[in-house]
């Protein structure tokens, strides 16, 4: 996780910048029409995020088919009391699974489970996808984690024996991942700016208090990992060949 902080009073400054950081890269992730979006309470919320209620940990969008790989969250307000920040590397909470209860972690990495996300925010929107929660690679190797409980879908395609097994060995996940021995706390302060691998750090919230106005904004983007990766190399040529 990358962190960056500008002044408090530069809001048009790093708006700039996170266009900026990720037009770098010549694309921006595109979701749902918008290349940023505003992480606030609202009357009208439509998700957990933009209530003042206790966010648990998620991975973003697992409801897409390709979710963002590279998440971009500028902090312009900050509540006094609560809104705390919460991380876990998700990759070390699968490696701790597997060692403590290797049925449960070939559970989540072989159980197909579906998404889904419908509403209105800027655009009308209805996605869905089947994910495994634990992504593997042909070698067995964790390369994704797909969770976000508020988008998991009521619909469970699995015969009726694997239920139990399922949430018995999501739960130990989740209880893992809440352990105070993994997860970090922290809060941000207006003007800084933390960037992180949506793929493996699933991240949270601390609840706060609901003013009469706004207390807590937070502005997001995301970037693909491929087209990270690959403007990554052309720079990396660029310096080796002193470019």
């Amino acid at each position: 996780m990358e962190s960056f902080h500008f002044p408090s009073h530069s809001k048009c400054i790093v708006t700039h910048f996170l266009w900026l950081s990720v037009n770098l890269l010549k694309h921006m992730f595109l979701v749902f029409c918008r290349h940023t979006w505003q992480v606030q309470d609202k009357i009208d919320a439509n998700n957990v995020a933009y209530t003042t209620g206790k966010l648990s940990f998620h991975t973003d969008y697992p409801a897409l088919h390709h979710p963002p790989g590279v998440q971009l969250l500028h902090c312009i307000k900050q509540t006094v009391t609560g809104g705390d920040s919460e991380i876990v590397d998700g990759f070390n909470v699968c490696q701790k699974l597997k060692e403590k209860n290797p049925q449960a972690f070939h559970i989540l990495s072989s159980t197909f489970v579906d998404f889904t996300d419908i509403g209105v925010d800027y655009c009308d929107f209805s996605v869905q996808s089947k994910h495994k929660i634990i992504e593997l690679d042909d070698k067995g190797q964790v390369v994704r984690i797909n969770f976000n409980n508020a988008t998991r879908d009521t619909v469970f395609d699995v015969p009726i024996e694997r239920v139990q097994p399922f949430y018995a060995a999501l739960k130990e996940f989740v209880d893992l991942m809440n352990s105070k021995e993994y997860k970090y706390t922290f809060k941000m302060n207006p003007g800084d700016v933390i960037t992180f691998d949506n793929w493996r750090l699933l991240h949270g919230r601390r609840s706060y208090e609901a003013g009469t106005e706004i207390s807590r904004h937070l502005e997001g983007a995301y970037a693909d990992w491929d087209v990270v990766m690959s403007r990554l190399r052309i720079l990396r040529q660029r310096v080796t060949n002193g470019n």
